[in-house]
C-alpha cells in the first residue's frame, strides 16, 4: 500500500513539472474537439519505443476525435468532411479547383478544448502526499500499540513464571509440624514442592498424624509419590497412593509391625490405583511410585517402589538407601555377565523405563532392608522424586543437609530452581532430622 501510494504521488509529481501525458487543444470538425499528442510526449515515446525522428514527425499532426458524452450528440449524426466533387477525367486541372473552393465553403468552426492546469496536478498531487502521509502515521501509532502490547504480554508472563518458579508453588496445604520428641532427642520435619516447568502437580506427599493416640507406637510415617507422566492421570495416582497408604499402615500397623504394615499398605495401595485405572477404561496406564519412612524411637524402616529416592546423610557422608527400579539395573547384569558392553547398557533407549511402580498388574519388586537403621544426633533423611536429584548431583545435595530440615528443604529446592532448566520436572521432597534433646 505505501508503495503504491509513493508511486501514484511521484508519477503525479513528474506529469505536473514535465507536461508529459498533457493533450495539447487542438481545432475539431463540426463543433467536435479533439486530443493530439503533445510534441513532448512523443518525443518521450520515441526515446523509450527506439523510434526514429522521422516518424515521429508522421504523427505530429495527428488529431483523434472526441464527442461530447450528451445525449443530443449520440442522437445526431457526426458531421463528415466535405467531399470533393468528382471532376472529368479529361479536365484534370479543373478538379483540384473545385474541390478547393468546396472545401472551403463547407469548413466549420473550430473550437477548443480546455486542459486541467498545472494547479490542478499540484492539488492532485500534494492530496495524496497528505494521504500518504496520514496512512504513514496511522501505521505508526498501531506499530507502537502492537509493541506496547507485546511488551506489557512478556511482562505478564514473566511475572506468572516467578509466581510459578516461587518455593512451594502449588504445593498442597499442609499444617506445620511440630518436633517430635524421641528417646535420644526429637525429630524435626521439613518439606517442600515445586510444580517445575510441568502443566500440573503429579507429585504427592503424606505424612501420619503425630498427634494420634497410638503415635507412640506406630512411628512416625513419611510418604512422596511420584505420578507417571508418561502416563494417565499421574496426580490422581499419587494422591490415592498416598492417602491409601496411609490408612492402611495406621490400621495394620499394631497388629503385624511396621515392616509388615509398610509391605501390605504398598500392595493395597497399587491395588486403589489399578481400581482407579480400570474404572476409567485406562488399564496398565496408570501409575506412580512411592518411597515411605517410619521412625519409631531411635529406628528407621523404609520401603520403595520405583524411581523415588531415600538418602541418609550423616557427618558430611551422603548414602543412598534404595535402588532406582528401573531397566539399567537388569542391563547391569547383562553388563556383569559378559553379553553386553556397559556403553551398550547406558546407551540402550529402555534404559531408565521402572520395572515396578503402583499400579502395576502384578508388584513383586518392593524394596525393604532386612532391619532398620539406627539414627544418630544429627543424622538427616531425605525421601525425594526425581525432580529433585535429577538435576543435583551428590555434592549438591550435601551441604544443605547441615541445615535445620525446614532449612535444607529450602535451600535443595533453590539448588534446582537456580538450574532454570527448560525441562524441569515436579521436585518434591521431604527432609527429615534426628535432632538431641533441646
Amino acid at each position: 500500500m505505501r508503495a503504491l501510494l509513493l508511486c501514484g504521488s511521484l508519477c503525479c509529481l513528474l506529469a505536473w513539472a514535465t507536461g508529459l501525458g498533457r493533450p495539447e487543444p487542438v481545432q475539431a470538425w463540426g463543433g467536435a474537439s479533439t486530443l493530439a499528442p503533445s510534441d513532448t510526449m512523443l518525443r518521450a515515446l520515441a526515446v523509450r519505443f527506439g523510434v526514429e525522428a522521422d516518424t515521429v514527425a508522421i504523427f505530429e499532426d495527428l488529431s483523434l476525435p472526441v464527442l461530447p458524452d450528451t445525449e443530443e450528440v449520440r442522437q445526431q449524426p457526426v458531421a463528415a468532411p466535405p467531399e470533393v466533387a468528382a471532376a472529368d477525367t479529361t479536365d484534370t486541372l479543373a478538379a483540384p479547383v473545385v474541390a478547393a473552393a468546396e472545401t472551403t465553403q463547407t469548413t466549420p468552426a473550430r473550437t477548443e478544448v480546455q486542459q486541467p492546469s498545472r494547479g490542478v496536478v499540484m492539488a492532485f498531487s500534494i492530496g495524496s502526499l497528505l494521504l500518504m502521509g496520514l496512512l504513514f502515521f496511522a501505521m505508526h501509532l498501531a506499530k507502537r500499540r502492537s509493541e506496547e502490547e507485546a511488551q506489557q504480554r512478556v511482562v505478564a508472563e514473566a511475572e506468572q513464571e516467578e509466581e510459578r518458579m516461587a518455593p512451594n508453588a502449588h504445593m498442597a496445604e499442609m499444617p506445620t509440624l511440630q518436633p517430635l520428641p524421641m528417646p535420644a532427642g526429637q525429630l524435626e520435619i521439613g518439606y517442600t514442592q515445586h510444580i517445575g516447568k510441568r502443566p500440573e502437580q503429579q507429585d504427592a506427599f503424606g505424612f501420619s498424624d503425630p498427634n494420634a493416640a497410638n503415635a507412640e507406637t506406630t512411628g512416625f510415617l513419611a510418604i512422596v509419590a511420584d505420578g507417571m507422566g508418561g502416563m494417565q492421570l499421574g496426580a490422581e495416582a499419587s494422591s490415592v497412593a498416598v492417602q491409601q497408604f496411609i490408612d492402611v499402615y495406621d490400621a495394620e500397623v499394631s497388629q503385624c509391625g511396621i515392616d509388615a504394615a509398610l509391605e501390605k499398605a504398598a500392595h493395597e495401595a497399587n491395588t486403589a490405583v489399578r481400581e482407579m485405572a480400570e474404572a476409567q477404561q485406562l488399564g496398565n496406564y496408570v501409575g506412580t511410585t512411592l518411597v515411605a519412612t517410619v521412625v519409631k524411637e531411635d529406628q528407621l524402616h523404609l520401603l520403595s517402589v520405583g524411581d523415588s529416592r531415600i538418602y541418609h546423610y550423616r557427618r558430611g557422608v551422603l548414602t543412598p538407601l534404595t535402588e532406582d527400579h528401573i531397566y539399567l539395573r537388569y542391563l547391569a547384569h547383562e553388563v556383569a555377565r559378559g553379553t553386553i558392553t556397559q556403553e551398550q547398557a547406558l546407551s540402550h533407549p529402555e534404559r531408565d523405563a521402572l520395572t515396578s511402580y503402583l499400579g502395576i498388574d502384578k508388584l513383586h519388586e518392593i524394596e525393604q532392608p532386612p532391619a532398620p537403621l539406627t539414627l544418630e544426633p544429627g543424622d538427616r533423611v531425605l525421601l525425594c522424586s526425581d525432580g529433585l536429584y535429577g538435576p543435583l548431583d551428590d555434592e549438591e545435595l550435601i551441604d544443605p543437609l547441615e541445615a535445620t530440615p525446614q532449612e535444607a528443604a529450602d535451600m535443595l529446592l533453590q539448588s534446582v530452581l537456580a538450574k532454570k532448566l527448560g525441562y524441569q520436572d515436579n521436585a518434591t521432597l521431604v527432609v527429615l532430622g534426628y535432632e538431641p534433646a533441646a
